[in-house]
């Protein structure tokens, strides 16, 4: 059995009554202090400036496009405002949205035709090279999309860069074998979520 609370002796006297005197085990005052530091204070800007923690801070929106290689029905609605309906690529405006914690992260990525969101994701920090949010997905297409549109899953790969004033998140994505699409895909964030 767990220990939660250690209760010391003697008890504290006040106006002549006992009273037990609570002292919160280890693993009461270890989940708390995690708890905190796994919601807040790994974000602290001075910790990453002294490379204390090096995991980016991804929280946020996002707002960019995908380059894809599917060849169906793409409702101009659809598409970013520089597609070119001339390259073998359709442009699609795309948001993404994550929801970080020191120890996970959750994507989501909406256009106008589907949504997708995270099953399973990695950030990699390695020296010399910029941090990678890997991450596999399942995609559902909206009521409104063509039929050719199906739910499908697939793999994302995006490096984030956060310098030159701005930060961006780019990279490729491709789906199963179902779908065999594939594409790049580039973001840059536009409201930090607390």
């Amino acid at each position: 059995m767990i220990e939660i609370f250690k209760q010391s002796e003697p008890a504290v006297s006040l106006g002549g009554y006992a009273l037990p005197v609570v002292i919160p085990s280890f693993a009461v005052v270890f989940g708390i202090a995690f708890g905190i530091y796994n919601r807040h204070i790994w974000r602290v800007g001075v910790l990453h400036t002294i490379g204390l923690v090096r995991v980016p801070d991804l929280n946020g929106e996002w707002k960019g496009y995908l380059k894809t290689s599917y060849t169906g029905d793409v409702p101009a609605s659809a598409t970013h405002p520089d597609n070119d309906v001339e390259s073998e690529y359709t442009k699609i405006s795309a948001k993404l949205t994550i929801h970080q914690r020191w120890r996970n992260i959750q994507v989501n990525l909406d256009t106008n035709q589907s949504s997708s969101t995270s099953e399973g994701a990695t950030l990699l920090v390695d020296d010399g090279r910029w941090p990678t949010l890997s991450y596999q997905y399942k995609n559902d297409p909206n009521m409104e999309s063509p039929d050719s549109m199906q739910l499908h899953y697939g793999t994302t790969n995006l490096e984030f860069n956060g310098q030159g004033g701005s930060e961006t998140l780019e990279g490729a994505y491709y789906t199963g074998p179902q779908r065999e699409n594939y594409g790049k895909l580039y973001f840059e964030r536009v409201d930090d979520a607390d």
